[in-house]
């Protein structure tokens, strides 16, 4: 049984992980942008989940991050962690649901997103815990490109609270602004640099430095999207919330074109942050559907 002190500290250490992955989780969002494709109008018919031919696409896509006042995001995001460490001898795991609501896009393209935490749920070994009720709202404003300007918590107990949630502020803003300034096509590939995660103005971090490449065309859940690969090494600083070390990560991400959502994310972090010992991550997030949102009773079946 864990003594409840580093069941705390992991938890929160667990729900600050998915802030890690600039590029890649969706508390660090601004990182993945809209994708326009220059020149051509979209289709707006729905299309069946299918890999798109990128072999006769030659299109230039910019890539732009736009907000619309009123529109809401829902995702879950589920993570498993296999690590040395004792007290994570029994494997550990979270999974989240977050709503993501735009409410106000200024003169300037200033934005204000208002995120709340709808599931929160932990597991580390045999213990089990809803954070639901502990999780508090967070409200970010942004520049024109995506910056974080400030960030507000309200509400919140537990691992989530008081001190914790500057800690979960500092996340959110980290950021891997992997997006290239100019058009890029299908296989092109460019590096990036971002601040390492838990990094501040104190920490003297250096940057940490990725590579990108824009795969591909692919359907999902019948939304158009490009899917971008990132790879990134980074060390941690002590400011970190999972502790000092270093941190590699792959991820996949579907971004959708003409809307900019950040549609699917996937892949590994491998590391060795001293709350975590040598530790592999996986990392899955999905935009939540209506379709997804369907209960065996709403889905009729041949009789």
């Amino acid at each position: 049984m864990l003594r409840s002190d580093t069941f705390r500290s992991l938890t929160f250490a667990l729900f600050a992980l998915p802030a890690l992955l600039g590029g890649g989780i969706i508390l660090s969002q601004p990182a993945t942008a809209l994708v326009r494709q220059d020149d051509k109008k979209q289709d707006e018919k729905k299309l069946d989940d299918k890999k798109v031919d990128e072999k006769k696409d030659d299109t230039a896509y910019s890539l732009k991050r736009v907000y619309t006042k009123g529109d809401k995001s829902r995702y879950k995001t589920t993570m498993t962690v296999k690590s040395d460490k004792s007290e994570l001898s029994g494997g550990a795991a979270i999974s989240v649901v977050l709503l993501e609501k735009v409410t106000k896009v200024d003169n300037e393209g200033g934005v204000t997103l208002a995120m709340e935490f709808e599931e929160a749920n932990a597991k580390l070994g045999d213990n089990e815990l809803d954070m639901s009720s502990m999780m508090p709202k967070i409200t970010r404003t942004l520049d024109a490109k995506g910056n974080t300007l400030k960030i507000d918590s309200e509400g919140g107990s537990g691992p989530l609270s008081g001190t914790d949630n500057n800690q979960t502020a500092m996340f959110i803003n980290t950021q891997a602004n992997y997006l290239p300034e100019k058009a890029i096509k299908i296989g092109d590939t460019w590096e990036y640099e971002f601040n390492a995660p838990g990094s501040d103005s104190k920490s003297n971090t250096p940057k940490a430095k990725g590579k990108a490449t824009l795969i591909g065309k692919e359907m999902f859940k019948g939304i158009e999207t490009l899917r971008i690969k990132t790879e990134a090494e980074a060390d941690l600083p002590k400011s970190n919330p999972a502790g000092a070390g270093k941190m590699k990560m792959m991820m996949m991400n579907l971004v959708e074109i003409g809307t900019g959502r950040p549609v699917k994310i996937e892949g590994t972090i491998s590391g060795n942050a001293s709350q975590f010992g040598n530790a592999t991550m996986e990392i899955k997030t999905e935009l939540v559907t209506d379709a997804d949102k369907k209960t065996p009773k709403d889905v009729k079946t041949k009789e």
